[in-house]
């Protein structure tokens, strides 16, 4: 059975500090409603101790949930691919509010002020998952998360239960909990630190695309109140 060396261990401690610590704040500002992955909120959920960490992970090992072994799948890599694209869009839409003087609210400002960051974490998810890695990867053979990495599926489940705070007492207590009923395989143990990115970001988008869509809401309403108040005063005699 595989298990995580202590070089490994290591290894992730160090990637570990780097992938989540910034984003940890922002994570808090979520949705408070638990939601399971596929949905447009936020990943957040109960958080777990280390123990009942192990307990879920074991859980989902007994799970009927069937693997492809072998198999190319662009279903990842689509949807980091899209989950770049909009981070960006809504950085250059806050940046112009910015510019405008807009009042932005905490999450907005946030990403502006971290934006080399998150383009830090994009370019190394882009260096250190190649295509070629993904074909070594077990994919989920069937529901929501078809054609995903199971690693990838694992960690969403992680990053969920302990409010993106992850460190390697957490992950050894899911990964071990998982592990007493069904192995990894090496390669998604050394995929792990790597997964972790690709679901922060994908939670990023989650939480940025609120922000954003918050904000046109409220530019409308003030919009609308500007034309009544405007009617209004021209309506009015003098």
């Amino acid at each position: 059975m595989n298990s995580i060396s202590p070089n490994s261990s290591s290894r992730i401690s160090s990637i570990l500090s780097r992938a989540t610590s910034p984003f940890a704040t922002l994570m808090r500002e979520g949705s408070e409603r638990e939601t399971n992955f596929g949905a447009a909120e936020p990943l957040r959920a109960a958080v777990l101790t280390n123990e009942a960490l192990h307990d879920l992970a074991a859980s989902l090992a007994d799970g009927d949930t069937s693997y492809l072994d072998g198999k190319s799948s662009r279903a990842l890599r689509t949807r980091f691919l899209s989950n770049v694209s909009l981070l960006e869009k809504a950085y250059q839409i806050l940046a112009e509010g910015a510019k405008r003087g807009e009042s932005l609210s905490p999450g907005a400002e946030w990403l502006l002020d971290n934006h080399h960051i998150v383009l830090q974490h994009i370019s190394e998810v882009r260096r250190f998952f190649p295509k070629r890695y993904d074909k070594t990867l077990p994919k989920i053979a069937e529901g929501a998360s078809r054609g995903y990495p199971r690693v990838y599926t694992l960690t969403l489940q992680v990053l969920i239960h302990s409010d993106a705070v992850v460190d390697t007492e957490i992950l050894s207590a899911f990964i071990s909990g998982f592990q007493s009923r069904k192995p990894l395989t090496s390669g998604e143990l050394w995929a792990v630190p790597i997964m972790l990115k690709f679901a922060l970001v994908e939670n990023l988008r989650r939480l940025i695309q609120r922000i954003v869509d918050e904000r046109e809401e409220l530019l409308y309403v003030d919009g609308f109140l500007q034309r009544v108040t405007s009617s209004t005063e021209s309506t009015t005699p003098h």
